[in-house]
């Protein structure tokens, strides 16, 4: 295994620099991490590879090929491909994207996530997951989307697009066109918005489609509002607006502005 580790001025001539089965360790290229202000040591970015590691100087580019894993602190980014940039006109050198292509896995705190490509912006601290069939993990359950998930660190806010679908700890099943996720200061679901043909399934069979849909963890409610329809074995109630205490088990259909009337059909045997 070959290790580089403050890199010596003079590879500053060649355009490519390949290892072959090694890692490449930069020390102080973590974004923020060492600015002028700061006196706290930076983390280095560590990048392993079982094929090839290339570092293009012209192009600002580190290229990891063969099962590959780019790791600062206790973040970590993998992929059968990793591709890390930089400005090379710019002083320091710092990271600015990290792209995976293929089998990509990421690590950030209690956040874990898969698809087929990733694409994380050091700078913003944000992650673009493109599947099919991207995922992401947290403590309160699993949530993926058919077309691309978006996870805004720093807002703490996860988007999930086409067929979004989110299986909470619980039990409980959301499916809808689009997802937003709100996350709390430890990365806990805060609150789900969701929009476009909502379906939320719990685990006593009861389901609730909507239009659209607000889950509020704190209070572990849910409004759902635009042709609602509440099901439980034969008995159906519809309407425009409905309420459902999680805690209690109470459904209640609301009537609208619009004067629509509230219906109910129920079964008894």
């Amino acid at each position: 295994m070959i290790q580089v580790s403050y890199l010596p001025l003079f590879f500053r001539q060649a355009s490519i620099f390949i290892l072959a089965l090694g890692f490449l360790s930069i020390a102080g290229f973590g974004v923020h991490q060492a600015s002028a202000q700061s006196t706290a040591p930076a983390q280095e970015l560590v990048v392993e590879a079982s094929t090839s590691l290339e570092w293009d100087q012209t192009e600002g580019i580190y290229r990891a090929i063969g099962d590959a894993k780019a790791q600062q602190g206790s973040q970590t980014i993998q992929a059968d491909e990793l591709t890390a940039s930089y400005d090379p006109d710019a002083d320091g050198g710092d990271i600015t994207k990290i792209i995976g292509k293929n089998n990509v896995r990421f690590v950030d705190g209690s956040q874990k996530g898969q698809g087929s490509y990733l694409v994380y912006d050091q700078i913003s601290q944000t992650y673009l997951l493109d599947g099919p069939a991207a995922q992401v993990a947290g403590p309160d359950g699993t949530a993926s989307a058919l077309t691309r998930i978006f996870y805004d660190k720093p807002a703490a806010k996860i988007t999930l697009t086409d067929d979004a679908e989110i299986i909470l700890t619980d039990g409980r099943e959301l499916a809808a066109n689009l997802i937003y996720v709100l996350l709390d200061e430890n990365q806990n679901v805060s609150k789900i918005e969701a929009r476009g043909d909502v379906k939320v399934t719990q685990p006593n069979g009861q389901t609730a489609n909507s239009d659209n849909a607000d889950y509020d963890k704190i209070g572990n409610t849910a409004l759902f509002t635009g042709n609602v329809i509440i099901t439980e074995k034969d008995s159906v109630l519809t309407g425009d607006r409905a309420e459902i205490d999680f805690n209690t088990g109470i459904s209640r259909m609301l009537s609208s502005s619009s004067g629509q009337r509230i219906k109910g059909r129920f079964t008894t045997r």
